[in-house]
């Protein structure tokens, strides 16, 4: 009879809703360039089964088979639902699951029925009449408003089992988890009472599981679950898993209680778990705890005010980071109980610090629209529900209506919605929206005009099960439960696939100007958080290589102070502030960033132990300042120079500061013991002595000697990482001139130097920890000075970059970075080019551009060539690339010229140079003010870096990474981002018009030119020419753009030309130039005054 009885179930299941689902039009539209996929409608059957209605949670897994298994939650009340039978001939009504069995190929069903077959009660005993579920002796009502789901893989944070844990949604409901490979449902008292939505899971110590929920009543509280694993030793299901044994701590505001307190966008609240004693086995039957010593809801609410809980007003969906996983996000729908939190709030709560400190910020409160990101609260996220932080670094939210006294929908009638929200900036994009539309016509929508009647749900991502697995394309499953839509079993509903990509474009204008045929691309503007992840501003040098994956990934180390640029975690979930390394994958065809993180997991310190407190690395004890001022970034791949691995070289520009050297694929990253200590610049890398490791430093001082490492692979301790690239043992040595000269009599173009590196003793065991030297015996910076003086080492003024050539490799530029007024000889800058001989540690140091000596530069001034270089790059076209720093030293910096900080090529075969690019002071990011709009300079460049063999370039073409510091924005960002900065794409040809060159000449022809100022546009020129030639008149303004050029013939001999310039030319002072076939005329400033 029960076999008859469950064919005739069966059967009207299959044509109940055979009849209304026909239809494959989708419930739920992609928007924003996301697209939805049907995958299955409620009803239509599989093997004879059919999806029942009222979908409320998916989780997928993979069979042993290799079929793609969604476990679909649906939420019926306990006496809801046509009823289902299990193994032991029971049957139930109420809320249940389901299982469709998809091809791994073809996504197509090929299975579907019930996932469990026994349910075991709190008791532990299996459940043969439905009393043991509902508590209140009905003899068919089952489980009460099962909502979403949360699927745990054996070993996934600490499981034994595959397991998935769900909950009753009922105000006195229960916690249960399933037993996926045996198909069992087992009651889970140990969680306590309360109106289950969904649990999260965290990382704990080894050997316990922690569990993070909330109770989704009008004021409910916030949970952490600490479950210890075989603590009952009786080797049961529930307690190999933890969940047999363990304590409840629930979530108290230090200042705060309710949202009435704590709401608004971007706003933290500190906090702490208190531990609820929710069991006590001398009470079981007593009042307030049932038979098990278990405590009932009710005083379970009550040991929860007297902690002061926060009453949170009506928890939904909670997911951990799947990148951190002490993070995670929860989301309150709100209500008409409290003003304050009529639309919801998106939380984020942080457990690295463990129980006594549970910080949560408030990502997206809707009252406030994201503090004002949309113009009225139904534009944004409205009554948050499901939550999920996908493995892309952001937050997808599907929306519920929970709230009958707002307009849900707003004068648009806008319908639920699933949103992404980065955690990083908080902006929201709505990628879909239910489709009314998509209704069967046959069936009947009792609620048309209501927005909020139906809603997405059960969001989950699946885009390595279900979806395309390219790097750049996220995949999620979802349902509608279509609310209004009503069945004899349940409301109607569909599954549906969602796909879009993870790529990231700046969408801030380029902080850079291309000029001379060269082009600017924003890669990312600080203040952008393209996953989720806040980079910090000031971005330094610049490091690239090509991932297993095909993606392009660039570090970029950014200089801020070691308590600066707001928090991020090392893989051991110690916070730190400071000094970081980005990492931005790029897609090799599109440049689009696809992922985003920092580029370490870990630090190990001087004395080559992991990094556990901040005071391991940071200059004055604090417990979360991290590195300082990280400055210069060089990758060298590995086998270049004797180093076995793919190294990022960054030292921090600090007094005292130490060098580091990034794992670059290991992700972990060394301090540099045998270097001492100093602040920090600039390292090249070049071919050195046979089998060593040989390294240019500067220092970041108006006093830098230039030192040389020689270090030797493997002859250090040990088989390490800094052993094995010869980063441990080896000699370091300063550069002294042969013949003695005097500081900063160095100078002019094409002077030069021979002389030799010296060793210098900065490395002494026997004086370890005494004055000078650190606690193993390594020179302090005031001994490593002290050092180089004592051998006579010639200092630098602030060297800015140093580059190897790749053609010669035992040739490197460096630039002298100047210092302004306070040494004339040296105010403006040079370019070095160093040769070195490696046998008997000489090296040539020839002056190739003098930024100070602008008469033989050809220049009027100073400040209309190259100044105050900074970083350089040598190109295998035998060119440098230098940026200049701006202002930072030099005071006079743009004051004649009124150009901005400028990135220039030299070319070293005829000593011309252009200015490609220029600093755009309008490119103000966000909006936000510029502190010091009229001071020429105050934004500085920072790093630039080769990159045309890293991307496919057509032929003669050039492309360069290279950063903008823009030190004046300052404003909102100075929290998290101190100051504002741009990561740019700076692409050309390498070649260009000669006319729009300032080259150096010792042929120089003079000129006149009059009258000057010039009235009408007239302009007269009178010179003595070698030989009838060709020539170019160039007229370029103080924007260094080219307004008038003009070819004609000179005749051999003293002669007068005249021209009429073009009218539109705009008033002001202009340069003019004449450009021969082997000489270069001197330039000379003109005024065009314009028509009279």
């Amino acid at each position: 009879m029960k076999t008859q009885i469950h064919f005739l179930v069966l059967f009207w299941f299959v044509l109940s809703f055979q009849l209304k689902s026909k239809a494959q039009e989708p419930l739920l539209k992609g928007s924003n360039a996301w697209i939805e996929t049907v995958l299955q409608n409620v009803g239509q059957p599989v093997n004879g089964f059919s999806i029942p209605g009222n979908i409320a949670g998916i989780s997928v897994y993979k069979t042993e088979q290799g079929n793609n298994r969604l476990l679909i939650t649906h939420d019926f009340a306990a006496d809801g639902g046509v009823s289902y039978q299990v193994e032991n001939g029971l049957f139930l009504t109420g809320s249940r699951f389901s299982y469709l069995d998809l091809d791994p190929v073809t996504n197509k069903p090929k299975d579907a029925g019930l996932p469990f077959s026994i349910i075991y009660d709190r008791q532990g005993n299996e459940v043969t009449n439905a009393s043991q579920i509902n508590e209140n002796g009905n003899g068919s009502s089952g489980f009460d408003h099962l909502s979403i789901s949360t699927l745990f893989l054996s070993g996934q944070y600490g499981f034994y089992d595959d397991i998935m844990l769900f909950g009753e949604g009922s105000e006195e409901g229960l916690a249960y988890v399933m037993d996926l490979q045996e198909g069992e449902i087992w009651a889970v008292p140990a969680l306590g009472r309360g109106a289950f939505y969904q649990f999260a899971a965290v990382e704990v110590e080894e050997g316990k599981i922690g569990l993070l929920f909330g109770d989704g009543t009008p004021g409910g509280h916030l949970y952490l679950y600490i479950g210890i694993k075989d603590k009952l030793g009786n080797g049961s299901f529930l307690d190999q898993n933890g969940l047999a044994a363990g304590d409840v701590y629930v979530w108290s505001g230090d200042v705060v209680t309710n949202p009435g307190q704590f709401h608004g966008t971007g706003f933290p609240a500190d906090g702490s778990f208190f531990k609820l004693n929710l069991y006590d086995s001398s009470k079981s039957g007593v009042t307030g705890y049932d038979d098990l010593g278990y405590a009932s809801w009710s005083t379970q609410q009550s040991l929860a005010r007297l902690v002061n809980a926060f009453a949170f007003n009506g928890l939904r969906g909670i997911s951990v980071n799947p990148l951190l996983g002490h993070q995670a996000t929860f989301t309150a729908s709100g209500g008409n109980n409290i003003s304050s939190d009529a639309w919801g709030t998106t939380y984020q709560i942080d457990l690295s610090l463990g129980l006594t400190s549970a910080t949560i910020h408030i990502l997206y409160d809707g009252d406030d629209g994201g503090a004002g990101q949309v113009p009225a609260p139904f534009f944004g996220i409205r009554s948050p529900s499901g939550v999920m932080w996908s493995s892309n670094g952001r937050i997808y939210i599907t929306e519920d209506e929970a709230n009958s006294n707002v307009d849900f929908g707003g004068f648009l009638d806008l319908g639920s919605s699933v949103w992404e929200l980065n955690p990083g900036s908080g902006k929201i994009t709505r990628i879909g929206q239910v489709n009314r539309k998509g209704l069967p016509s046959d069936l009947i929508d009792t609620a048309s005009s209501e927005p909020g009647a139906w809603s997405p749900v059960g969001l989950v991502d699946v885009s390595g099960f279900l979806g395309a697995s390219q790097n750049n394309t996220s995949v999620f499953l979802v349902g509608v439960n279509a609310k209004s839509v009503l069945g004899d079993l349940g409301s109607y509903g569909q599954l549906l696939l969602l796909e879009g990509t993870n790529t990231f474009i700046s969408t801030e204008v380029a902080m850079l100007t291309g000029l001379n045929g060269n082009h600017t691309t924003p890669v990312l503007t600080v203040g952008e958080s393209p996953h989720g992840y806040n980079l910090p501003g000031v971005p330094d040098g610049i490091g690239i290589f090509e991932l297993p994956t095909g993606q392009i990934r660039i570090l970029v180390n950014n200089k801020i102070d070691e308590d600066a640029g707001g928090p991020y975690y090392l893989n051991n979930t110690l916070l730190l502030n400071g000094s970081r390394i980005w990492a931005l994958d790029l897609n090799l065809v599109t440049r689009e960033i696809e992922g985003s993180s920092i580029a370490y997991q870990k630090i190990i310190d001087r004395s080559g132990s992991e990094v556990q407190t901040a005071s391991q690395v940071n200059h004055s004890g604090s417990i979360v300042s991290g590195l300082s001022n990280l400055s210069g970034g060089l990758l060298v791949p590995a086998l270049h120079y004797n180093l076995q691995n793919d190294i990022f070289f960054v030292g921090e520009a600090t007094s005292d500061g130490t060098f580091y050297a990034l794992d670059a694929y290991q992700e972990s990253l060394y301090a540099i013991n045998a270097w001492g200590h100093a602040t920090w610049k600039s390292i090249a890398l070049f071919a050195g002595q046979s089998g060593s490791v040989s390294a240019l430093l500067t220092l970041d001082r108006p006093d830098s000697p230039l030192l040389l490492w020689v270090g030797s692979p493997g002859e250090g301790m040990g088989n390490g990482f800094l052993n094995n690239n010869g980063l441990e043992s080896g000699n370091l040595f300063a550069w002294v001139p042969d013949a003695p000269i005097m500081q900063g009599s160095f100078q002019g173009a094409h002077a030069e130097q021979d002389g030799h590196f010296i060793q210098l003793p900065v490395f002494q065991p026997d004086k370890a920890g005494t004055v000078g030297f650190d606690a193993m015996g390594f020179a302090t910076e005031t001994t490593l000075l002290s050092f180089v003086d004592n051998v006579g080492a010639y200092l630098f003024s602030y060297p800015g970059g140093l580059s190897v050539n790749p053609n010669q490799p035992n040739q490197v530029a460096m630039t002298s970075n100047g210092d302004g007024n306070s040494t004339p000889s040296n105010a403006w800058g040079s370019v070095l080019a160093l040769t070195i001989n490696p046998d008997d540690n000489s090296a040539n140091i020839t002056i190739i551009y003098d930024g100070d000596d602008f008469s033989g530069n050809n220049l009027p001034n100073p400040d209309f060539g190259i100044r105050n270089p900074g970083a350089v790059e040598w190109t295998n076209t035998n060119r440098l690339y230098i940026q200049e720093t701006g202002a930072l030293h030099n005071p006079l910096f743009g004051k004649s010229s009124g150009q901005e900080t400028s990135t220039w090529e030299y070319n070293l075969e005829t000593g011309a140079s252009y200015r490609i690019a220029r600093i755009n002071r309008s490119a103000r990011p966000f909006g936000l003010p510029d502190l010091k709009p009229s001071v020429t300079g105050a934004w500085g460049l920072g790093g630039i870096r080769d990159v045309s063999t890293n991307f496919t370039l057509p032929e003669e073409s050039t492309l360069f990474l290279t950063t903008v510091q823009a030190h004046t924005i300052q404003d909102s960002l100075a929290d998290n981002y101190v100051e504002g900065g741009q990561l740019l794409f700076l692409a050309g040809q390498t070649i260009f018009d000669p006319s729009t060159a300032l080259q150096s000449s010792e042929k120089k022809m003079p000129i006149r030119i009059y009258p000057n100022p010039i009235l009408q546009n007239k302009l007269n020129i009178e010179l003595d020419a070698p030989s009838t030639q060709s020539v170019w008149l160039s007229i370029t303004n103080l924007s260094g753009q080219v307004v008038f050029m003009k070819n004609f013939t000179l005749e051999a001999g003293k002669a007068e030309y005249r021209f009429h310039l073009p009218i539109q030319l705009a008033p002001g002072i202009h340069i003019l130039q004449i450009r021969g076939d082997q000489w270069l005329s001197e330039p000379h400033k003109i005024l065009i005054c314009g028509q009279e």
